[in-house]
């Protein structure tokens, strides 16, 4: 249901949990420090369609899922999250947020071509314009090292941004469970996934998704399992209208797979395309053996 979470500003979330390797990552940080720039600010949140009184803050864990920023009014609500995306906008993901939140979900990508509300390129020139001559030495910097970053990451992740896992991901509990149940078919890697493989990737080392090669999909695979926020608790299961769409072939696992997040309160039979059934993570655990099965009854 849309808009279940409170309006009232989230708590913020320092730059502890993030992965400095991730392009991404960077950006969000050099961002955030230029963003204390008050016209740098105010031009931001107007090209956001925000209102630009707003503060700007990467926001704590919300309901198991966080975007990059939260942008706050003075009494203290929130006006809107702000998603960032080098590799192009996350359809998937960007489509949960908009189903949790009642206020906007604004995206921004690296390129103008990305069809964001705001672009890693518009910021930069906007950056190096006349605005520039009235900042301070230091303020100079700080937008010099967003810049320069900006120039180097903005293609980085144009395979939507995926990365190698790092440690934290590779030895969450879930995931080394599948792994030795799922043998030779579980692999890592950027989607694709080739037939017969289940693949475990990562954008932004935040979360996670297992995918499976897909003829019917758009990028050839179609993510079985999700998880926006690691830590949080809680899975996304795709809804079945997507998987029917995209696993043409498979309507017999389907039905099964069906079932199985039924028996865990996770429907997602009468749910939208790009909806999510979100699950409690330790109950999948306790039945990680029927999970497996039922992957592999998608790749077999």
């Amino acid at each position: 249901m849309k808009g279940q979470i409170s309006r009232n500003a989230p708590e913020p979330a320092l730059f502890v949990n993030e992965h400095l390797k991730s392009a991404e990552n960077r950006i969000n940080l050099a961002l955030f420090s230029t963003l204390c720039i008050e016209p740098i600010r105010i031009w931001f949140l107007q090209n956001l369609r925000i209102p630009d009184t707003c503060v700007v803050y990467p926001p704590a864990d919300t309901c198991g899922v966080r975007p990059d920023f939260v942008a706050v009014s003075s009494r203290g609500l929130v006006k809107a999250w702000i998603e960032v995306e080098l590799g192009g906008k996350d359809t998937n993901q960007l489509g949960t947020y908009r189903e949790l939140f009642q206020q906007p979900v604004r995206s921004i990508t690296g390129v103008n071509e990305d069809g964001s509300d705001l672009s890693l390129d518009q910021i930069a020139a906007f950056l190096a314009g006349p605005m520039k001559a009235k900042l301070t030495r230091q303020q100079k910097k700080a937008v010099e090292v967003l810049t320069l970053l900006i120039a180097q990451c903005k293609h980085d992740e144009s395979k939507q941004g995926y990365t190698e896992p790092g440690q934290d991901l590779a030895s969450l509990n879930l995931l080394e469970l599948l792994r030795e149940r799922l043998g030779d078919a579980f692999c890592v890697g950027t989607p694709p996934p080739k037939t017969g493989q289940i693949q475990f990737s990562t954008i932004t080392q935040k979360g996670w998704t297992l995918r499976v090669y897909a003829p019917g999909a758009k990028m050839r695979s179609v993510n079985l399992l999700r998880c926006h926020g690691v830590g949080s608790g809680l899975l996304h299961v795709p809804s079945e209208k997507l998987l029917r769409r995209c696993l043409p072939s498979r309507k017999a696992a389907l039905k099964e797979y069906s079932q199985y997040w039924r028996t865990l309160g996770a429907d997602h039979t009468r749910l939208r395309e790009r909806q999510s059934a979100r699950v409690d993570e330790a109950s999948v655990i306790e039945r990680v053996d029927d999970l497996a099965h039922l992957m592999l009854e998608f790749v077999n």
